[in-house]
């Protein structure tokens, strides 16, 4: 009941009503108390917006969303449910021929046969004509200033210019072949400190699933390096007991397409901005506070807002029906606690990234 009216009249409130009204009092209250939301940086902003665009052409009818639902449908061999709804008004089959999925298993063998055999599938090739280093030029031109300068005191006479010019050339001449010998010397270094890094960042396991996607999607994408902090076990040079140390580490991986976006008018994808959407674990973000390039305070306010439930935003059409034909869990339960992020690689306004707090020269 309420206090006394001025009439002396005492108004009468059902229970129900009267929850309904200290609910929302309480509810008024706690909106009043409640601290401001922070303000979105402009950056991420910009990149919210950007990924709008990509999102929104990619879903159209002349984007990707749908092909590529399409695709690992038919890998699958499963319908879709308007052309599964035809079949059975006609009372027709429901099994699916999964021709084209052995025709893709087939493809990706073959691949796999010619990139991950014994050969490696990449090679350094010194340049055919590598330049003479100027300091040697300058080592020739002295040495002819001292041979010059002994024949003339032992013939009285200069030189025959001919002679000179025929002395020079095979100087240079073997000069060259020593700066093609370094340079094929220097081509099987790199090539074994390259491979060494390739094997030890999992770009052959990338490659391996990038070439099983290729057969199946409209396109497919290898992603690398990207430098992760990993633990590595060091032992000291002088024995003793090992320690664990934190390094940075090159890696590769394969990204799914449909985790990337990117600028829809253009016609190479080298003059396009991209995003990739990435989910991660509380771990997988704790580790980056330690790469250069991040904002800390950023990341540990992630970890501290939405390191223990998770954090699913920035939803796509394809998601739901793309988690069950890839036996995932529903990113819209996100009962893994798991984190969404973006990834834009792209050109951004100098005057944006000073306001993220960047040294940016020019705005």
């Amino acid at each position: 009941m309420s206090d006394l009216g001025q009439n002396g009249v005492l108004q009468v409130i059902p229970p129900a009503a009267l929850e309904q009204q200290l609910q929302e009092r309480a509810t008024a209250s706690a909106q009043d108390n409640a601290p401001p939301e922070p303000e979105i940086p402009q950056l991420a902003g910009y990149i919210k917006g950007q990924f709008e665009i990509m999102r929104n052409h990619r879903n159209t009818a002349s984007g990707w969303s749908e092909r590529l639902l399409v695709a690992l449908r038919t890998f699958n061999g499963q319908y879709d449910a308007s052309k599964l709804a035809e079949i059975s008004k006609f009372g027709g089959s429901q099994v699916y021929a999964r021709l084209i999925a052995q025709k893709c298993r087939a493809a990706s063998s073959l691949l796999r046969d010619i990139y991950l055999g014994q050969d490696q599938p990449w090679s350094v090739k010194p340049p055919a004509d590598p330049e003479v280093p100027p300091q040697i030029l300058q080592s020739i031109d002295q040495m002819m200033q001292s041979e010059q300068q002994l024949v003339q005191q032992h013939k009285g006479q200069p030189p025959n210019p001919a002679d000179v010019k025929q002395r020079r050339d095979a100087l240079v001449e073997a000069a060259k072949d020593a700066a093609k010998k370094k340079a094929t010397q220097q081509a099987r270094d790199s090539d074994e400190k390259i491979e060494g890094l390739l094997r030890d960042g999992g770009f052959y396991h990338a490659l391996a699933e990038f070439l099983v996607d290729l057969p199946i999607f409209p396109f497919a994408c290898i992603k690398g390096p990207v430098v992760k902090v990993v633990p590595e076990v060091v032992w000291p040079p002088n024995g003793g007991a090992p320690t664990i140390q934190q390094k940075p580490k090159l890696t590769w991986n394969r990204v799914s397409p449909f985790d990337l976006w990117w600028t829809p008018g253009v016609a190479d994808i080298e003059n396009a901005n991209t995003i990739e959407k990435l989910r991660i674990t509380r771990a997988e973000i704790n580790d980056l506070l330690d790469l250069p390039g991040y904002n800390e305070d950023e990341i540990r306010a992630v970890l501290d807002e939405y390191g223990r439930g998770g954090l699913y935003d920035n939803w796509d059409t394809t998601d739901a029906e793309r988690a069950t034909l890839e036996s995932r869990e529903n990113p819209a339960w996100n009962r893994s606690g798991m984190l969404s992020m973006m990834e834009f690689n792209g050109n951004v306004q100098g005057r944006v990234l000073q306001e993220y707090g960047l040294a940016v020269p020019d705005e």
